[in-house]
């Protein structure tokens, strides 16, 4: 999944994320953000390019401050990817490595009185799927709101843990469970459902 996000180059950075060097940290955990303020621009590659903006030109950073970022149509942007050094700091769990240097930075672009989408989260699951590490909010390791009630409340329920179940194949029907072609009695509780 975080090889098929969207390029840095591709969504028009101002930076070469990809000539970074890695550093010397191997990241083992998942700390998920988002964007505080609501966000108002509905096209998430112009969202990409004014958060890099202020992260350099507003904040005087060396670049957007992290690793990917998740847009609300579940589209996957790399910022920083793999490199170490992301916007949170802190210890989280008390081994000396600022958590920078550890945790890989997931974004959410939402924020403030918005709510979280399904493919957003669903993306994010695809993602821990492949890496399944510990996942913490920012406010685990500093003193923030970020990422917000919805998506820490998200975190505490740990359902992204849960592979999704879905079949390409459609569900055989045992004839003798038909009750007329719009209807068949389920097995197991007796109720009749619709055939869709």
């Amino acid at each position: 999944m975080l090889n098929s996000a969207i390029s840095p180059t591709d969504w028009g950075a101002i930076k070469d994320y990809d000539t970074w060097s890695p550093g010397s940290f191997k990241q083992d955990k998942y700390i998920l953000h988002w964007h505080g303020p609501p966000v108002t621009q509905t096209d998430p590659f112009k969202v990409m390019r004014s958060i890099e903006d202020f992260h350099i030109n507003g904040r005087g950073w060396r670049g957007f401050a992290y690793g990917y970022a998740i847009a609300p149509d579940g589209t996957l942007f790399r910022g920083r990817g793999e490199k170490p050094q992301a916007s949170h700091t802190g210890d989280l769990d008390k081994d000396g490595i600022n958590e920078n240097k550890e945790g890989l930075s997931i974004l959410f672009m939402f924020g403030e009185g918005q709510r979280i989408t399904r493919e957003a989260l669903e993306t994010f699951r695809a993602i821990y799927q492949e890496r399944p590490f510990p996942v913490f909010g920012h406010r685990d390791v500093k003193n923030t709101a970020c990422p917000g009630d919805e998506i820490y409340n998200w975190i505490q329920t740990k359902e992204f843990e849960i592979k999704p179940t879905t079949s390409s194949t459609p569900l055989d029907v045992d004839k003798r469970l038909l009750m007329n072609d719009q209807e068949f009695c389920c097995p197991s509780c007796g109720k009749r459902l619709k055939v869709i």
